[in-house]
């Protein structure tokens, strides 16, 4: 039987763990700020104007009438959300070249699933800018109800396929074992503070729930955990970018994120989180 010891060997204390000489934090700090902003800009807007997301549960007709209706607002808007799932793999990637051991199985696991992520979030967002433009258009001009039918089918298919199944099941199912991994491998080699990993593990199974919502019954009231789930992650992104930034030289005495960092974190979690539920 092992022992305490060896149960405890795979968890690194602090004073051992010091970020790599060819760190990239500074990349996955602008990375993250082009990632959050483009988010941040690209689901208000949505929702402002698209009443996004709960548009993408109401009937085919109305939705491409809306879409028809705000389109040269739309199709940008969904175009910078498709890129932030490159983004998406970037950061993945680099928040593994930052970590002192790349070989660690959590991490491992994390840059699998942050690209993986990232590659659904473009195929989900990527319908908007070039495929919804044609249906939408065949819609408006469909010479009869056989014509629109027809029409309703194909994006009620494309809604369901490449928008609940890839973009927000396989899309959220993604980025929550990204999250989940990454947090078990900050607390296990804490390169950051560990707080951000526990924060980290919280945040990706409250994702894999919200993961679930689009297999409707049971998992559908999930959907009202989008808005604070998104305002939360984002910050707790930004955060990690910050913490890295400040231990970029090793020094263990800035790995611990002081209270106002936090405290300045936590209200724009709030700021970010308001117009979610307001609009």
């Amino acid at each position: 039987m092992k022992s305490s010891h060896d149960m405890q060997r795979h968890i690194t204390s602090d004073a051992d763990v010091v970020l790599r000489d060819d760190n990239p934090v500074w990349a996955f700090l602008v990375a993250t700020l082009y990632h959050v902003a483009g988010l941040t800009i690209g689901f208000f807007t949505l929702v402002l104007v698209f009443d996004f997301p709960d548009i993408l549960r109401e009937p085919a007709p109305e939705r491409l009438a809306r879409f028809m209706g705000d389109i040269a607002t739309i199709v940008p808007a969904y175009y910078l959300l498709a890129l932030t799932g490159l983004t998406q793999a970037v950061l993945a990637v680099l928040i593994w070249l930052c970590a002192p051991r790349r070989d660690e199985p959590m991490l491992v696991l994390a840059v699998l699933f942050g690209v993986l992520c990232g590659t659904f979030q473009i195929m989900g967002f990527i319908r908007w800018p070039i495929v919804i433009p044609y249906l939408a258009e065949a819609m408006a001009s469909a010479p009869d109800a056989n014509a629109q039918s027809v029409v309703i089918l194909l994006e009620g298919v494309m809604n369901r396929y490449a928008g609940m199944a890839i973009g927000e099941h396989l899309g959220f199912l993604g980025m929550g074992f990204w999250t989940l991994f990454l947090g078990v491998a900050i607390v296990r080699q804490p390169f950051v503070d560990r707080s951000l990993g526990r924060i980290g593990i919280g945040l990706g199974v409250l994702t894999l729930a919200v993961a679930m919502e689009p297999l409707g019954g049971p998992f559908a009231p999930f959907a009202e955990l989008t808005g604070g789930l998104f305002a939360f992650w984002t910050t707790w992104l930004v955060l990690m970018a910050v913490n890295l930034i400040r231990c970029r030289r090793g020094d263990i005495g800035k790995r611990d994120l002081p209270m106002w960092i936090w405290g300045i974190g936590l209200t724009y979690a709030l700021i970010t989180l308001i117009p979610t539920y307001v609009s």
